[in-house]
């Protein structure tokens, strides 16, 4: 019994910053995210149109719900997604999640920071220029990681 207990306290768990992906998966993220955004809106904009709306293709305003999308549906699927999920579509297609920086589930209190600090000028570049590791402000302020998704939940 005493062997068990001995054994279990020198079990350390993996910490985040080991599983962290590199800029690539990053990037990959980012760039599947911004086709589902834009297939999304054209999506809307064709069904706005079919319907009669005044976003056709020879009309030089957008209609307010084509605006409304671009403006209110990013934030809303970072903050949905990776609150509820941990995840947004790009992170599940190229297998990461999002963690706190204690590795568990960031929930949607931190979701909501993190989409609100994506929102930092330069942000997304930040990674490049202003970490050693693949962490953009938005994960620093936000105490969150973007992880592989073999990084064991807690």
């Amino acid at each position: 019994d005493d062997f068990f207990d001995i054994i279990d306290e020198d079990i350390v768990p993996p910490e985040p910053n080991d599983y962290l992906v590199n800029g690539v998966v990053r990037f990959a993220n980012r760039f599947l995210d911004t086709c589902f955004f834009i297939a999304l809106f054209i999506g809307i904009m064709l069904v706005d149109e079919a319907l009669g709306g005044e976003a056709g293709p020879y009309h030089e305003n957008i209609s307010a719900l084509g605006g409304f999308t671009v403006l209110f549906f990013p934030p809303a699927y970072y903050i949905f997604m990776e609150g509820v999920w941990g995840a947004t579509l790009g992170k599940m297609i190229t297998r990461c999640k999002v963690v706190k920086a204690d590795g568990t589930p960031p929930g949607v209190a931190y979701a909501i920071l993190r989409t609100i600090c994506r929102y930092i000028p330069f942000n997304s570049i930040s990674m490049i220029f202003f970490s050693p590791r693949p962490l953009c402000w938005h994960d620093h302020l936000s105490s969150t990681r973007v992880v592989r998704k073999e990084f064991p939940n807690r």
